[in-house]
């Protein structure tokens, strides 16, 4: 897989993470849109920080271990931005 793909890949798991976790936890949904958004920066704000630890290793050139790990930053950075909107913005 290219790079770009990669990348596409790894935002659109941060964007279906939270739209399903919102339809899942109504009390944590932001809407659709709102989701979607917190989804994109929450994959990329903790893929970018997650990122710098794995940084020497290329994706395109290792097996699939660094590929589910860059995966699992963005499911887990989508949720974290999450909960953090959640508590700062939090719906009564």
């Amino acid at each position: 897989m290219t790079e770009t793909i990669i990348a596409l890949f790894s935002i659109s798991m941060g964007i279906l993470t939270s739209l399903l976790f919102g339809k899942l936890k109504p009390t944590y949904s932001f809407g659709i849109s709102g989701d979607a958004i917190l989804g994109v920066f929450g994959s990329i704000l903790f893929l970018k920080t997650i990122g710098k630890l794995y940084a020497k290793y290329s994706i395109l050139e290792t097996d699939t271990t660094i590929f589910i790990v860059n995966i699992t930053c963005s499911i887990v950075g989508a949720l974290c931005l999450l909960g953090v909107a959640n508590i700062l913005f939090k719906k009564n």
